[in-house]
């Protein structure tokens, strides 16, 4: 056990490096799925993290007592350009199954030569075992509160999109500032001409332009620009925005502490991320003990 813990996916990495993997992927996705299996000439079943993209497929019943249980799932291992590799599962046999991309390769075949490989079609491959435990040896673990099964929230994706929110706000503040600072040049057709189309608008530029006709001004030369009202509307909305993902993101800032009016503000504000963190702390400590429920079950120990 003590071996297993420096190395607990088959991949070199420890305990704590597999659980810190657990804690970003459901982070970014709200779920990611654990899985705990003995397969082929393993000594010791081997943990892996599974993102929810990679799940392909799963299926929830109930049994006889009434409680939801998974019982099937399939999970994608590996792609590259010649084939995908493929993990299904259900309460009887667990099975690696290889798929060939190209449908008109029939002379495709799995990298690996093993003896118990079978062929399903022409271009399908899979390694079957029993499935000794009688259940699926795999689980979702969610970031806070399940949507469905197989499916969580969280935060990440609310704070991508005022994100992308900003971005728009940030690009409509430099084009107010870039049409303020380069306005047009407005200017009637007789003062045009009579400067043969060459008017400057730098300091000192001479333009010539006609007479007054009756007192009246009878030419026009003048720089028009937006107004720049807009600008602080926009400035406020961004920083709203910021302030939100902050209150998402749970980010105990500088600018928040001096925007409190009272430390029990603070205090509370400090309770509700610690209660985000709790959350998710006794998510991953509940998967980790079931992680290894199943991991006591493979190798028939207590």
């Amino acid at each position: 056990r003590s071996m297993f813990v420096n190395n607990v996916d088959g991949e070199g990495n420890s305990i704590n490096e597999f659980w810190s993997q657990v804690d970003v992927l459901t982070s970014v996705y709200g779920v990611s799925w654990l899985s705990c299996i003995k397969f082929g000439d393993n000594d010791v079943p081997t943990w892996r993290v599974h993102d929810p993209v990679s799940v392909k497929n799963w299926e929830y019943a109930y049994d006889r007592d009434g409680n939801l249980k998974l019982t099937q799932i399939l999970i994608e291992l590996s792609s590259n350009e010649t084939e995908t590799v493929y993990r299904y599962m259900n309460n009887d046999v667990i099975r690696t199954v290889f798929v060939g991309l190209d449908p008109e390769d029939k002379e495709y075949r799995p990298v690996i030569d093993d003896p118990d490989m079978i062929q399903d079609s022409t271009n399908v491959y899979y390694i079957e075992q029993e499935n000794p435990l009688g259940y699926i040896p795999c689980f979702p673990v969610y970031q806070n509160q399940k949507i469905y099964n197989g499916v969580g929230s969280t935060p990440t994706f609310d704070l991508a999109q005022i994100q992308r929110s900003v971005y728009g706000d940030m690009a409509e503040i430099y084009s107010t500032i870039a049409y303020s600072a380069h306005p047009s040049l407005v200017v009637d057709e007789e003062t045009d001409n009579l400067n043969n189309g060459e008017l400057g608008a730098e300091p000192g530029s001479i333009v010539r332009v006609p007479g007054v006709i009756a007192g009246q001004q009878n030419y026009t030369y003048e720089f028009k620009a937006p107004p720049l009202t807009a600008l602080s509307e926009i400035r406020a909305l961004v920083d709203q925005k910021i302030e939100k993902m902050n209150q998402l993101a749970m980010i105990r800032s500088d600018e928040l502490i001096k925007a409190s009016r009272s430390g029990e503000q603070i205090r509370e504000y400090d309770a509700k991320m610690e209660s985000f963190i709790r959350k998710k702390a006794t998510n991953l400590e509940n998967a980790e003990y079931n992680l290894w429920q199943i991991w006591f079950d493979w190798t028939n120990q207590t």
